[in-house]
């Protein structure tokens, strides 16, 4: 039995991931082309039902995030905003971990308003945020971003870090 694409683009993503952990960047980068590529033949009825979460979303986070983790946020930054498009793709809860990441390339390229804004919207949903990961980073980002934003996006980050300092189980 052959692996429909969907499933096939899997694979490919968790190979990529492997890749860009050991250092492999360009040949991560290719799996995640040859995944996008399976992606773009569409859904097909072979498709198993727990595949749904393979995205073209999904793969420009795992594309952002290898960029981020090697500290190229300039170039993670179009993939970090591609994993957060949800346009025709099924919405994930793990996409709050590439908004945080997006959130730190930001700041580390100092492009200030584009993260003031996006610290505002954050204000509503960080205080949800259940993922460890997602609420440290995001008090990492805050903490690095405070010493020389601009006073509005200094201000957006400052409530945006209280928020995600705060325990998120109490009840005031």
């Amino acid at each position: 039995m052959s692996l429909s694409s969907r499933v096939r683009a899997m694979f490919l993503v968790r190979d990529a991931k492997g890749r860009f952990g050991t250092g492999d960047a360009a040949g991560g980068a290719r799996a995640l082309d040859q995944a996008r590529v399976l992606l773009d033949d569409g859904a097909r009825d072979d498709d198993p039902a727990w595949a749904w979460w393979v995205s073209h979303q999904e793969i420009d986070g795992h594309l952002g995030y290898a960029l981020w983790a090697t500290g190229r946020q300039r170039e993670a930054v179009p993939h970090l905003r591609g994993a957060l498009e949800s346009a025709g793709s099924a919405r994930v809860g793990y996409r709050s971990i590439s908004t945080a990441r997006l959130l730190d390339c930001l700041i580390h390229e100092g492009a200030w308003r584009e993260a003031e804004e996006l610290a505002v919207r954050l204000h509503d949903t960080a205080g949800k945020t259940a993922s460890a990961r997602t609420r440290n980073l995001l008090s990492a980002s805050v903490r690095r971003g405070l010493p020389t934003s601009p006073p509005r996006a200094g201000h957006a980050l400052e409530h945006l870090g209280h928020i995600v300092n705060s325990d998120p189980l109490s009840l005031d």
